[in-house]
């Protein structure tokens, strides 16, 4: 007879441990989803609020405006630095002796 009431409460004791455990796992499943639910409407207002810029004609004209004038000065750049390659060989041809730099600007 105890065996059975040892049984009975061991068993009363399991479901009651089932039941807390489940409840306890609802709760924390409920939190859980609370959250996600939250930070998705949380996103989806963030991205409401940030929406799709776009550029202005003016804005447009600008950027074009500014890359031609980098393209120029690229150019410009360019002109000047083989100006400076040619100073460069010719000081260096000075360099070498009085008599290196030949008479004729052709033959460097």
């Amino acid at each position: 007879m105890t065996a059975e009431i040892g049984l009975l409460l061991a068993g009363a004791i399991g479901i009651f441990c089932a039941g807390y455990g489940i409840s306890a796992l609802r709760g924390k499943w409920g939190a859980l989803v609370g959250r996600v639910d939250r930070l998705e409407s949380d996103l989806a207002e963030a991205k409401s609020q940030i929406g799709r810029q776009r550029h202005t004609h003016s804005t447009i004209a600008g950027i074009e405006d500014s890359t031609a004038n980098l393209v120029q000065l690229m150019i410009e750049l360019d002109t000047s630095r083989a100006r400076l390659d040619t100073i460069m060989r010719k000081l260096h041809l000075l360099r070498e002796g009085p008599n290196a730099y030949p008479r004729e600007d052709n033959d460097v």
